[in-house]
């Protein structure tokens, strides 16, 4: 808990967000970065586009304080673990379904945005066409081949109508900026900015920040 951590505790600190503001001299800052990894690789098996998150993860360890060979040792640990998780789940689909790829859902997924139909539900609703994937294996075709149709007609889809694939985009742009639940107030950036604090305030109480970074900290916390 960030909450109770004193200064001169050795316990490491729970959240990257947390932690990752101190220079990692430690062994036990070194084997946190280890559990966010492999965290950032169950999320990938959950959704293979997860994968997408260890980037900002791997910017943000590269310019953390510190010497090169820290900096690329927080790089491995953040990197390896979850390439390692990940490496084993392609390898156990390609000896199962005959094929090196994460899921076999990102084709629906893909088609589910590029469609004829995308432009009267692009919220995704009840209208939207989930039982595509289904349709294609009730057909005969295997996992992989299913998905790989649906990749291609998305993209027949495309090729054929850009002008409309540009106004989906838009339309899909609006969907995301609309609010699904009743607004009661900045929420949304009252709770960023407490992570915020949250994650520099063990710095601070330990002297680590330098007089800007203080005072910057002084103002968002008088903000909050």
């Amino acid at each position: 808990n960030a909450e109770n951590r004193k200064p001169g505790k050795d316990e490491p600190p729970p959240l990257f967000s947390v932690f990752g503001v101190s220079a990692f001299r430690r062994f036990q800052d070194y084997s946190a970065l280890l559990v966010v990894s492999l965290l950032l690789s169950l999320a990938v098996l959950t959704r293979a586009n997860a994968l997408l998150f260890i980037v900002p993860f791997m910017i943000d360890t590269a310019l953390r304080s510190g010497s090169v060979a820290q900096r690329a040792a927080r790089g491995a640990l953040i990197l390896l673990p979850a390439l390692a998780c990940t490496g084993g789940w392609v390898w156990r689909n390609h000896q199962l379904l005959g094929a090196y790829t994460l899921s076999t859902s990102s084709g629906l997924n893909f088609y589910l945005g590029h469609n004829p139909n995308y432009a009267r539900t692009p919220g995704l609703d009840g209208d939207t066409d989930y039982a595509a994937f289904d349709r294609l294996r009730r057909a005969g075709l295997g996992e992989v081949e299913a998905d790989r149709r649906l990749f291609a007609d998305g993209w027949s889809f495309i090729v054929e109508h850009p002008g409309l694939t540009i106004a989906n985009a838009l339309r899909k742009t609006g969907v995301w900026l609309s609010p699904l639940v009743r607004q009661h107030g900045p929420l949304t950036p009252v709770l960023t900015l407490g992570m915020i604090l949250l994650a520099a305030r063990p710095a601070r109480r330990r002297g680590e920040l330098d007089l800007t970074r203080r005072r910057v900290f002084d103002v968002l916390l008088a903000a909050f």
